[in-house]
């Protein structure tokens, strides 16, 4: 009779699939019934809080007869996984987007749903309104401490084989590649990750003891990032420290505000988002570009040649603003700042700010 029930059970879940992120009656009671666990999601933690938006999915396997794992996520990703003989972990590193974010992987014996489990985490936007701020059921945990590499030291080297000033001549050849690889799948890549060269900005703390709590890292992001920055690019130094006004950012040394210190689709300068939607992020009273635009074509038309170069020469934030720093106000291009000190103030629904 038991056998019987666990058969319907099986039959219910294969026949009506749940929607993603949906968990049935039919696959909690099957799970029940079989009274062990098919595998489990190792990474990335529950309720965890992520930076980046790539995440590394780690499943554990602890039924050699599991045939494969199925994973959706909250980005509507679908794949298949097999399930490789002789090995007990699969690892996959995905890209998430900002905010809320779920894996779910559900198991398969004998083309019937065995098992389901589900994580959710937060991948946070520091440029974003909606996602800057974590909700307070999500805590950050690290992995780079004896707890998270105690799971994946038995595959994995986690002595970190970077020397100073040597080049890796192959870059898979460290033993960071492998996990953060995925930061190279963005267009362009900042050149100490395009080198895999970790540990001047990440260093400082390498080579301490492994630190036991969930919450402490070995491997530690500079904050403020701005004097870690300025070391290879001194020449900004005297160029900013001298100008009588500074964007926020660049006064407190907030570097990564707008720049990713990895990688960038957007462009070269590894911006975060492109120019308008980033400064508009903060300066959201001034995201009606058109209104911009509008007021520069009627000047144009009454044969104001500034305009007319700044139609020409393609129009965003920086077209007139220094986003750094800037002797004039407004961090106005100083050749500029006679001409358009007013126009802020003219489009603003807001005032400046």
């Amino acid at each position: 009779m038991r056998g019987f029930v666990l058969g319907l059970a099986a039959l219910a879940a294969w026949a009506v699939p749940a929607a993603w992120g949906v968990e049935t009656k039919s696959e909690v009671e099957l799970a029940f019934e079989l009274g062990k666990q098919p595998f489990s999601i190792e990474m990335p933690y529950g309720k965890n809080v992520f930076d980046e938006e790539f995440s590394t999915v780690v499943l554990r396997i602890h039924d050699p007869d599991l045939e494969r794992i199925r994973l959706y996520t909250s980005t509507t990703m679908r794949l298949d996984l097999p399930i490789e003989a002789n090995r007990s972990v699969i690892c996959k590193s995905l890209r998430f987007r900002s905010g809320e974010n779920f894996v779910t992987a559900i198991g398969y014996k004998m083309g019937q749903k065995v098992y389901r489990e589900r994580v959710k985490f937060f991948t946070r936007d520091i440029r974003s309104k909606l996602f800057k701020y974590v909700p307070l059921e999500y805590r950050k945990r690290s992995f780079h401490n004896t707890i998270g590499e105690g799971r994946c030291s038995h595959c994995h080297e986690m002595r970190v084989n970077e020397r100073p000033d040597e080049p890796f001549e192959d870059i898979a050849e460290s033993t960071c590649y492998t996990c953060h690889k995925v930061l190279l799948e963005r267009r362009y890549a900042h050149a100490p990750v395009a080198n895999f060269i970790c540990l001047p900005c990440h260093g400082d703390n390498a080579k301490a003891p492994t630190p036991s709590s969930a919450t402490a890292t070995r491997f530690l992001a500079p904050d403020p990032i701005g004097p870690k920055c300025l070391e290879c690019h001194e020449d900004k130094v005297k160029l900013w420290r001298t100008k009588s006004y500074r964007h926020d950012p660049t006064g407190a040394e907030k570097c990564t505000k707008c720049h990713n210190p990895h990688s960038s689709d957007v462009d070269k300068n590894f911006l975060r988002k492109p120019k308008w939607k980033l400064c508009t992020s903060c300066h959201i009273d001034k995201n009606d570009k058109r209104a911009y635009i509008r007021l520069f074509t009627t000047r144009a038309k009454k044969g104001e040649e500034l305009y007319k170069r700044l139609l020409a020469e393609g129009f965003s934030c920086t077209t007139c603003h220094n986003p750094h720093a800037s002797n004039a106000r407004f961090l106005i291009h100083e050749d500029l700042e006679h001409n358009l000190s007013g126009v802020c103030f003219a489009i603003s629904t807001g005032g400046s700010k």
